[in-house]
């Protein structure tokens, strides 16, 4: 069936430092604690350090607000930089 209310996408653009691979941030991503993070998708790739990712949340019971949605990217962007030697762009 069909979802009841609509998704909302947020891309993040990030320049990595070391040897983070690709992988290991879509999986640090898929990691992050939330029932509203519904897929992750490489966007682009400019360079062995610099990544673009779709991140798609959706709320099983309501239409996300930008303020939600941004509230959800924001622990995204937390969470990897507790784990990573990152920049957001």
């Amino acid at each position: 069936p069909l979802p009841k209310y609509p998704a909302v996408a947020r891309d993040l653009s990030l320049t990595v430092r070391g040897n983070t691979r690709v992988g290991d941030i879509l999986e640090a991503i898929n990691n992050v604690k939330s029932d509203r993070i519904e897929d992750v998708d490489l966007l682009d790739y400019y360079d062995p350090t610099r990544f673009t990712f779709r991140i798609v949340f959706r709320a099983p019971d309501h239409t996300l607000t930008d303020e939600e949605a941004n509230a959800e990217l924001g622990r995204i962007i937390k969470y990897l930089r507790g784990r990573f030697n990152l920049e957001v762009r």
